[in-house]
C-alpha cells in the first residue's frame, strides 16, 4: 500500500464518518442552543474538554473503548475494516470530529434562535422549525464546520496511522490538511 492510497483512504474514511456522525452533532447543537440550564455548561465543557486533549489522547482511549477486547468492541453492530485501520476507524474518526461540529452547530444555531422561537410561536412544529428554518439559515456554516470536522478527524487519526505505517507521510498528509483548511476557509 502506497503513502497516496494510504492518505486517500484516510480522508474517504473522516469523510464517511464526519457524514455519520453528522446528524448527531447537529441534533446535539441543535438542543443546545435551545438549552438554557446547567446541563449546557455540563456538554460544553465535555465537548471543549474533547477538544483541547491532545490527538494522540484522544484516539489512544477511543481505540481502547472499541478494540476488539473491550466491551463495546465486541458489539456486532459496530464496523471493523481491514488494511491498515484495524480498530473501528470510522467510530475513532467521527467521534474525534464529533465535537467540532456540535460546537459549530450549537453557535450558528443560537443565531437563528430568534426565527425558531417565533416559528414556535406561530405553531411550527419543532421538526419542521429545524428543516425550514434552522438548517436553511445555519447551513453554510454546518458545511464548513463538517469539512474541518473531516479535516479535524483526517489530521488526528492520520497522524497515528502515518507514524506507525509510513513515517513519511506526515508531510503528504499536513499538506492534505492545509488543503482543506484553505477550503474550508474560501467557503465562509
Amino acid at each position: 500500500m502506497t503513502i497516496t492510497n494510504t492518505l486517500w483512504e484516510l480522508v474517504t474514511f473522516a469523510a464517511i464518518a464526519t457524514l455519520a456522525q453528522a446528524p448527531l452533532s447537529l441534533l446535539l447543537g441543535w438542543r443546545l442552543a435551545a438549552e438554557r440550564s446547567k446541563t449546557r455548561a455540563i456538554i460544553q465543557a465535555s465537548v471543549l474538554l474533547a477538544l483541547v486533549m491532545p490527538p494522540l489522547a484522544t484516539s489512544t482511549i477511543i481505540l481502547k473503548q472499541f478494540s476488539r477486547q473491550a466491551v463495546i468492541g465486541q458489539m456486532p453492530a459496530l464496523v471493523a475494516l481491514q488494511g491498515v485501520f484495524t480498530q473501528n476507524p470510522l467510530v475513532t474518526m467521527g467521534l474525534i470530529g464529533l465535537p467540532v461540529l456540535i460546537r459549530i452547530a450549537d453557535r450558528e444555531f443560537q443565531k437563528v434562535r430568534s426565527y425558531k422561537e417565533i416559528a414556535e410561536t406561530l405553531g411550527a412544529c419543532p421538526t419542521r422549525v429545524f428543516f425550514t428554518i434552522g438548517l436553511p439559515l445555519a447551513g453554510r456554516t454546518i458545511l464548513i464546520g463538517a469539512l474541518l470536522a473531516t479535516t479535524r478527524a483526517t489530521t488526528e487519526y492520520g497522524a497515528i496511522v502515518t507514524t506507525v505505517v509510513t513515517p513519511d507521510a506526515a508531510a503528504k498528509l499536513f499538506m492534505v490538511s492545509v488543503i482543506l483548511g484553505f477550503i474550508a476557509i474560501r467557503l465562509s
